[in-house]
């Protein structure tokens, strides 16, 4: 058995004609999640075993009563008191009269057209396109419908028994298919939007299943935690630009969005001697995959020319942001990440590595070392001689201005605190705490967070703010003694080490 890792050093060597200065940019690059996804797990811990999930509700308004909902386009439907009534959510407009409804129990969207089930099994159905909706008998369904949606002119059926059919309607027929092997006790209601499907259950939890996976399967997504969601959710409904929306027993409507303070960020530093550049990315996620590491790379290297070996990420290792790397022993919803989040992630590395790459100026760099006490071992308490309480502080002086910025090593995981909301709350955590500081009170351009040698060090103090501003305030101190500045050349290399280790025995696992 083998442990892969990969080591990268970065030398700026001395030389006999010593290189005073240098032409550094940085950047910074979003990385907060937002419609590509309606929920995402949180990674780094396998507890609550039940899951850490980014969504919550925006309670938007009352309504009279709904006894169907559904989106389509962008628009929202509810049967309300036998009306079907329309409105866009995106604009400040009220709920408008789209046709009648009597007798209707379920509705969807599906696009070019819109379909419902009367209370007696008739599936009927309705031009999209129109502005008010005239309903036309197209089949008789012998099926114990739960829940009905619509995407990309299909309908989909959830029965009783958790049975899931796929429809596509013809002008006077439908053509119905199991989908095989999806199978879901208790929907109570159903929503499609981009290839997947959303399900709630009876208990409020919900799932999703995308339908351009190879494989297939309900994973969870969301449920009711008594933290961040304790709305008693009974309908959703997920429009065009992927925005879900939810109805409660109360006929409250709300909009769902991703719990977070709004600080993931991909941040870059470009250095260039005039021979060879390098690029440094702090990364605010629990990790990444080799695989996806060397992707990024690769575009990195098409769009910019610099080689792979001079490119170093570095995941802060916030254990409160999206899952971004493959985790196959804990629960489902945290073994894969969501494909369309890291498209987000790839997104912002580029952006940050481009804009630093291309807006570059000349920069004197000094160095310096402070210490701190925000960490300790967490599996060998005793011996604090285990911590590595070293603070590397990086200074980029800019020459044609009084602009600084900064890159800062430490070492800790990034897990308090895991109380109340917090938990469910999308965070960089210390580091993101940390950065902020430095940067409101030395009012620099960019300050880069690296994580260090954080093995099984964990945060002294139960709270990022504590750790975040213990953190910031040796950074800064370090900035204000003496730093020594760095002379010479680039150097860079990337390497692989192949480390053989000794699996555990039956007995000891």
């Amino acid at each position: 058995m083998k442990f892969y890792f990969s080591l990268f050093t970065l030398v700026l060597s001395y030389s006999l004609i010593a290189q005073n200065t240098y032409n550094v940019g940085t950047a910074i690059a979003s990385i907060e999640p937002e419609n590509e996804a309606i929920s995402l797990t949180l990674g780094g811990y396998a507890a609550p075993w039940e899951g850490r999930f980014t969504l919550c509700w925006e309670n938007l308004e009352n309504l009279s009563s709904s006894e169907a909902f559904t989106g389509n386009g962008e628009n929202l439907f509810i049967v309300s008191d036998n009306i079907v009534l329309k409105k866009n959510p995106s604009k400040n407009s009220g709920w408008s009269k789209a046709g009648k409804a009597d007798e209707i129990q379920f509705i969807a969207g599906a696009g070019s057209y819109i379909a419902a089930v009367t209370n007696d099994g008739y599936l009927l159905k309705s031009d999209g396109n129109k502005k008010k909706i005239k309903w036309k008998k197209i089949d008789r369904l012998n099926k114990e419908v739960s829940a009905i949606a619509g995407m990309n002119n299909k309908l989909y059926i959830a029965e009783k028994d958790g049975s899931l059919w796929e429809g596509v309607i013809s002008k006077a027929s439908v053509n119905w298919k199991k989908i095989e092997p999806l199978q879901l006790d208790e929907i109570i209601s159903l929503s499609a939007n981009n290839d997947r499907l959303y399900a709630l259950i009876e208990n409020g939890n919900m799932f999703q299943c995308d339908l351009s996976a190879p494989k297939i399967k309900w994973i969870k997504c969301a449920y009711k935690n008594g933290s961040t969601i304790t709305e008693d959710i009974r309908q959703i409904a997920v429009t065009r630009n992927n925005i879900i929306y939810a109805t409660d027993k109360n006929n409250v409507l709300y909009k769902g969005k991703h719990n977070s303070k709004g600080d993931l960020t991909a941040r870059a530093l470009s250095i260039d001697d005039n021979k060879s550049k390098i690029v440094i990315v702090s990364l605010d996620v629990v990790g990444i995959n080799d695989t996806f590491a060397g992707s990024v790379k690769e575009e990195i290297f098409r769009e910019t020319g610099i080689p792979a070996s001079a490119v170093f990420i570095n995941s802060t290792h916030t254990h409160f942001a999206p899952v971004t790397q493959n985790w196959l022993t804990w629960q489902e919803y945290n073994q894969i990440p969501d494909n369309n989040y890291m498209n987000t992630v790839k997104n912002g590395i580029l952006k940050a590595v481009k804009e630093a790459v291309s807006n570059t100026s000349p920069a004197e760099l000094y160095f310096g070392r402070g210490k701190t006490d925000i960490g300790y071992n967490r599996c060998l308490p005793e011996h604090p001689e285990l911590y590595d309480s070293a603070v590397d502080v990086l200074k980029i002086k800019y020459t044609g201005n009084d602009k600084e910025s900064y890159l800062f090593l430490a070492a800790c995981h990034p897990v308090f605190s895991t109380s109340g909301a917090l938990k469910y709350t999308i965070s960089a955590n210390f580091p993101g705490v940390a950065r902020k500081i430095i940067e409101d009170r030395t009012n620099s351009a960019n300050s880069l967070f690296l994580q260090g040698t954080t093995g099984d060090i964990n945060p002294t103090d139960n709270g990022e703010e504590i750790s975040g501003k213990k953190l910031a305030e040796e950074v800064i101190a370090v900035l204000n003694r003496p730093m020594k500045k760095i002379e010479g050349t680039i150097s860079f290399s990337l390497d692989t080490l192949n480390v053989p280790i000794v699996p555990f025995s039956k007995t000891e696992v």
